[in-house]
């Protein structure tokens, strides 16, 4: 899930656009992916690198199930 992806699929139909609540929780979401990655990199610890690798294929999990949810609703 791309930023740009998350943008044009959100701006593709009026009722995703005018849903306020839910583009932002989409677009929240994306961003917490390479957010926590990055996070996870300026760490020198494995196990903490890990922890924010988990934290990211979280945050990719929520995005697609919103992605989803949003497509379903229309």
């Amino acid at each position: 899930v791309s930023d740009t992806g998350n943008f044009r699929f959100s701006n593709a139909t009026p009722e995703a656009y005018d849903d306020r609540k839910y583009r932002r929780q989409l677009w929240d979401a994306a961003d917490s992916i390479e957010s926590d990655m990055a996070e996870g990199f300026q760490r020198f610890n494995p196990a903490e690198q890990a922890n924010f690798l988990r934290y990211a294929l979280s945050s990719l999990a929520e995005a697609s199930r919103r992605l989803k949810s949003g497509i379903t609703r229309g």
